[in-house]
């Protein structure tokens, strides 16, 4: 372990990216939103380092700074400061000067300075510091030297002092057993034979929906009862995890974990015995534990109790299909996706035999990426290192040759690809791939992402799950758009370029990142999945290309929709050229369409005039009779390209049409003249200022032009 760090960020998710940033350089984290609980919480343990928000929801980070410089267990600690982007210099002189931290950053947060920053100040060589013997003042009603070691404490109390959350839960637990396991399972065996990684990868596979009953024989273990766990699955994602282990209760977790006192643990039974209340909640009440890392807590345990089936050398397992159980309100979930829970069971549990044989697999044999871009594009690790080494096994090298030139360390990169052998996201090389080491690298990143998602989203949005209006307005436009702008690409892109530009546009809508979405976010997401995979089949193709791109040149409205067998388009316009009839437009399609028109607009204020073109074309598209999007449309096809004839027709056209549809559109009027003025066509301009004129005696501006091009200045 690298160090002990402590994150105090009031910010739920950027709390979350800097835990997850720092995770890949192998620290030990804990995290507060809090100053005070801050305070409490270094008490407890001190740490090697910290990451502090300069302002938290209860006060200044500075001033959480000055106590950590008077504390004499802290002094020395780095510490990085993270602020937000309206800091100024000022603020940033202030903090170097009072505290010397090793780093001070501004949002939006740069994850891979943060963790250099951390790296440089808290080696991996450096050894953490140990926890105080007694972090905690004893309370006075049980002085420290009446009571016993807590394990002793904890053995004698047996049954009687066990978190009751935790004894119902085993009885649950027994129970379910008993119901499972007289059932007639779908899927049954044992993880002998079948290891729980490759078990977790068949349910994610098949998408799975029930209940995962294991069994760990009691008489091979020396233990008195056998141990059971049930994990409930929904679309393949495990969700929550129920175990019989009184072990891996919470508050043994706590102390293995640092985050509290054996102190503290001990009290907290014996309140227990009393009380009859959840242990969590007795530790947030007596001050050792903050509500912020009690729901941290929660979550990890449920996390460790899925992990310890990874050192399981055998067991048996059945699976049986059904409606997820409801579980109860405010019940801890599951939060990594499978790929990145099989990469973290096999750091803790798979040594250097069991992770030579999963890689004997794949002796003397190239390995490729897996085709299923299900599979391919599993959310497994956050570091960009590790995601450009994954992204470049091409189908040429085999797992020594790969280990030869990862960019990380030879440990790290065999359990990676130990990892990804389990999940299935490589596979045996079949032949010569598109993928070629010196391309570019896209995972982890939307490199190139299509121009009708940049025209609705900003890139910096591209990094998490989108919002549900974001989806709406990306659905209805991948409808309506080609293949080409889909993936983001010209007519003559390579074979390598359309499978990079492919993973790199739908890793953004793989199931992964909307799996705590709500079931329409998913289907949404799930829909824009299928069509760029539609996308990509036939630009990959070169016999349906080439159908697609006659078509696309004859003027045909080639989209996904259209797609109805291998290679043909049958619907859009017809194959005489006759425009189909335009279907009416939906409340969504509507929005969609006003939110693609405003993109536009913010792109042509900036002057990037082809983003613009396509965000009008879209939005002209999903509503084509909106004569503000023709306008704006045409105004942005002629700003593109002044000197090119063929776009001057093309931008007349569009406000022409804009002029038809509403006489009474000042836009249309504004830009024609506009136009007519810049190529030399006074006369013209002349009539369309006039025009506007007309619609609105108050437009001062055209007034003064049409008094300049009367009078021939």
């Amino acid at each position: 372990m690298a160090g002990y760090v402590l994150i105090v960020e009031s910010d739920p998710e950027l709390q979350r990216r800097i835990a997850d940033a720092l995770r890949e350089g192998r620290y030990e984290l804990a995290s507060e939103a809090e100053a005070k609980w801050a305070e409490r919480s270094v008490a407890v343990r001190a740490p090697d380092a910290l990451v502090i928000d300069t302002k938290l929801s209860d006060g200044d980070g500075f001033a959480l700074a000055e106590a950590l410089r008077r504390d004499p267990d802290t002094r020395e600690a780095p510490i990085v400061f993270v602020a937000s982007a309206h800091r100024g210099a000022a603020h940033r002189a202030e903090a170097r000067r009072r505290f010397a931290p090793a780093e001070y950053l501004s949002t939006p947060l740069d994850a891979n300075s943060l963790l250099a920053a951390l790296l440089r100040a808290l080696p991996p060589e450096g050894a953490p510091r140990a926890a105080p013997a007694e972090a905690v003042p004893p309370m006075p009603s049980a002085p420290r030297d009446e009571l016993p070691d807590v394990g002793s404490l904890v053995a004698a109390l047996d049954g009687v002092l066990r978190d009751p959350e935790q004894q119902r839960e085993r009885r649950s637990v027994e129970r379910t057993a008993k119901s499972l396991a007289g059932e007639k399972a779908e899927m049954q065996g044992t993880l002998k034979r079948v290891p729980f990684a490759r078990l977790l990868r068949r349910l994610y596979g098949s998408k799975a929906t029930g209940a995962l009953l294991l069994l760990r024989d009691a008489a091979k273990h020396d233990k008195k009862d056998g141990t059971k766990k049930i994990i409930t699955f929904v679309d393949g994602y495990p969700t929550s995890v129920k175990s019989n282990v009184l072990a891996e209760c919470l508050g043994q977790i706590l102390v293995d974990r640092k985050m509290i006192s054996e102190r503290a643990l001990a009290d907290s039974l014996a309140r227990m015995k009393f009380e009859k209340r959840q242990q969590g909640q007795i530790l947030v009440e007596m001050g050792a534990l903050s509500p912020h890392s009690l729901q941290r807590a929660l979550v990890e345990q449920v996390e460790t109790k899925l992990l310890e089936v990874f050192a399981w050398p055998d067991g048996k397992f059945m699976f049986k299909e059904g409606e997820s159980s409801g579980e109860a309100v405010g019940a801890r979930r599951l939060e990594r996706p499978p790929a990145a829970l099989i990469l973290e069971g096999i750091r803790r549990h798979y040594d250097e035999k069991r992770q030579r044989a999963v890689l004997d697999g794949y002796a003397g044999q190239a390995v490729a990426l897996s085709p299923d871009p299900v599979l391919r594009l599993q959310d497994v690790t956050i570091d960009p290192a590790e995601l450009d080494f994954i992204d470049s096994i091409d189908g040429t090298e085999n797992v020594d040759e790969l280990l030869a030139r990862a960019p990380v360390g030879r440990a790290e990169a065999q359990l990676l690809l130990v990892a990804l052998a389990e999940s299935g996201m490589i596979t045996h090389a079949e032949g010569p791939s598109a993928r070629r080491r010196g391309t570019p690298a896209v995972a982890g990143a939307v490199m190139s992402p299509p121009a009708g998602v940049v025209a609705a989203v900003a890139p910096a949005q591209m990094s998490g799950a989108l919002s549900s209006g974001q989806l709406v307005m990306i659905a209805e436009t991948v409808r309506t758009q080609d293949f080409f702008w889909s993936l983001g690409l010209e007519r003559d892109a390579t074979a390598a370029d359309i499978e990079h530009a492919y993973d790199a546009q739908a890793r953004q809508f793989h199931p992964d990142r909307y799996r705590h979405s709500s079931d329409e976010d998913r289907r949404l997401a799930q829909e824009i999945f299928e069509r760029l995979g539609e996308a990509h089949r036939v630009l990959r193709d070169p016999a349906r290309r080439r159908t697609y791109v006659a078509r696309l040149d004859r003027g045909v409205v080639t989209t996904p929709d259209t797609m109805e067998r291998a290679g043909e388009i049958t619907t859009g316009v017809d194959l005489t050229g006759a425009p189909a009839p335009a279907p009416a437009p939906t409340l969504a399609s509507n929005a969609a369409a006003r939110a693609l028109y405003e993109a536009g607009r913010e792109h042509l204020r900036a002057r990037r005039h082809h983003e613009a073109v396509e965000a009008f074309r879209q939005a002209a598209r999903l509503v084509p009779n909106e004569a503000e999007f023709r306008a704006s449309l045409g105004w942005a096809l002629y700003r593109e390209a002044p000197a090119d004839a063929r776009a001057g027709r093309a931008a007349l056209a569009e406000l022409r049409r804009a002029a038809q549809l509403d006489p009474r559109n000042r836009r249309a009027v504004e830009y024609l003249a506009q136009i007519f003025a810049q190529t030399g066509q006074p006369e013209l301009a002349i009539a369309e200022l006039e025009r506007l004129l007309a619609l609105d005696p108050s437009a001062t501006e055209a007034a003064d032009e049409l008094r300049r091009l009367r009078s021939g200045t």
